[in-house]
């Protein structure tokens, strides 16, 4: 505690960056331990001088900070420190396979679809012919975060920086509701009550509990974590109560030191970010639909309050993709060819029939009536789960 929390909190101080769960952790091991160096958030207590931090020594300011440890503005701190205003990137993961299903997916730790693998080697080539270069990533814990960052960034040529995995980054969990169809449960529900589930910003949908096997407790990927702070379900506004906390000690540090930041991430877990450094009201933030794979650049103060932003592909392009997250969830005829997937097959009279067999399950006597003629293109339509339509 008296070196690195210490000193991460003495920087903090100088840097003007909120640290509330560094404070409250500070809080109470120095209760612990007999020592008092913080005094009303602020580093300077009776011990501090048993510190590391850089008010141990009466350093109070970035100046001296810089003096102190020999760090050269112009050319030794990162880009950011020498320009006007820092840069960070946000992300939002490709589309993943229960996008393509259009389920909720929550904390499901499903993979990317083909298309959504596409989508973030597009974003990867993107910012590379912007010539981003990052220092840090941070990611969920999710595998279609994870999976996107690894591809944006071999293909943005970014292979040498730590990438940081926090369950604090995850989407919002969904609850009961994670696992259904969308448009079927605004079918069953209606589309308002879905509505309300999914875009009100604090009535969260139905919880599970924690006994439950789908509970995040009950999942070893969340091992380390203390149940208690495990989700069973998540409003928006619990969401961005989650990933603040992340934002304020672990992000915005990186970047107010002059560092390079991508985060890749999730819709909602994008919005509590966005929210926070736009500072939108509760009713602004429910219209913000962030795009999949499309780069979102955030330029910030010196003091990271809000200048601009802009995302980095075309402005039709990311229109059309804005317009189609906010239409998921309504009650409609929903169909893979909504897609534009098209899969031509083109084979011999049996090996078709074996297929049309399956789909249409046909019985052995009915698949030998089955004639299919030469050179006559046959099509198939299925519905989201590849049962036959017709």
């Amino acid at each position: 505690v008296p070196t690195g929390m210490c000193f991460n909190k003495g920087l903090g101080e100088i840097l003007g960056v909120p640290m509330p769960m560094t404070d409250k952790v500070l809080t109470w091991a120095q209760e612990c331990i007999g020592m008092n160096f913080m005094v009303d958030g602020k580093m300077c207590g009776s011990d501090i001088g048993k510190t590391r931090a850089p008010q141990a020594t009466g350093i109070t300011t970035l100046a001296a900070f810089c003096k102190a440890a020999a760090i050269e503005p112009v050319t030794s701190v990162p880009r950011s420190l020498a320009s006007p205003n820092f840069k960070v990137v946000f992300l939002r993961h490709g589309e993943s396979l229960w996008n393509v299903a259009n389920i909720f997916t929550g904390w499901a730790d499903v993979d990317l679809s083909p298309a959504g693998e596409l989508e973030a080697i597009e974003a990867g080539k993107c910012l590379k012919q912007k010539g981003f270069k990052f220092d840090v990533v941070f990611t969920s814990v999710l595998r279609r975060s994870i999976k996107t960052a690894w591809t944006a960034l071999m293909h943005s040529d970014n292979y040498s920086m730590p990438i940081i995995n926090s369950w604090r980054l995850n989407e919002r969990h969904y609850g009961a509701l994670q696992g259904l169809n969308k448009a079927e449960t605004a079918a069953e529900h209606g589309d308002d009550q879905v509505k309300i589930w999914r875009r009100s910003y604090d009535i969260p949908p139905p919880s599970i509990d924690l006994d439950d096997e789908c509970h995040p407790c009950n999942d070893p990927l969340y091992k380390n974590v203390p149940a208690a702070a495990l989700p069973g379900a998540e409003s928006l506004a619990l969401t961005v109560e989650r990933v603040l906390p992340f934002w304020f000690d672990n992000i915005a540090p990186c970047i107010m030191s002059g560092r390079s930041v991508l985060v890749v991430a999730h819709g909602n877990s994008l919005r509590a970010i966005c929210k926070y450094l736009e500072k939108m009201s509760e009713t602004q933030v429910l219209d913000l639909n962030i795009p999949t794979s499309v780069p979102l650049v955030y330029e910030l103060d010196q003091r990271l309050r809000f200048v601009r932003k802009y995302y980095l592909m075309d402005p039709d392009e990311v229109a059309a993709k804005m317009a189609a997250v906010a239409n998921q969830g309504k009650a409609k005829e929903w169909r893979l060819a909504c897609l534009t997937v098209l899969f031509l097959v083109a084979a011999h009279g049996n090996s078709l029939r074996a297929i049309c067999k399956y789909l249409e399950k046909m019985s052995e006597a009915g698949v030998l009536e089955l004639n299919i003629p030469t050179s006559v293109p046959l099509v198939y339509e299925l519905d989201y789960r590849l049962n036959f339509v017709k």
